[in-house]
């Protein structure tokens, strides 16, 4: 968040978990997801494990970053970007399954 970041990233685990015990999950970078970006797609979407595999310009960023106000600073928080687009603000996770 804006207030929170001294307007910089910082490394993982620095800041308190949230509820699930999960560090850095909002507000450190906007996270680029597997999926691609459609803004109505949660609507017809399974609700179990839900990913959007249909091509499309833009992928699907979550998590709000240290330059976002505090209502986009949360895990559910969407965003679209461009997968080879460099920002300071973005980044994304290693999942391992």
């Amino acid at each position: 968040m804006k207030d929170n970041a001294e307007e910089r990233t910082h490394p993982v685990g620095l800041k308190k978990p949230n509820e699930l015990g999960l560090y850095d999950m909002a507000g450190n970078v906007w996270e680029l997801c597997r999926d691609y970006w459609n803004p109505a797609y949660y609507k017809k979407s399974p609700t179990t494990n839900p990913c959007n595999e249909t091509k499309a310009i833009f992928r699907a960023a979550r998590g709000g970053s240290w330059r976002s106000g505090e209502e986009r600073c949360y895990s559910k928080a969407r965003n679209r970007n461009v997968p080879d687009h460099h920002k300071q603000n973005g980044g994304f996770r290693l999942v391992l399954e």
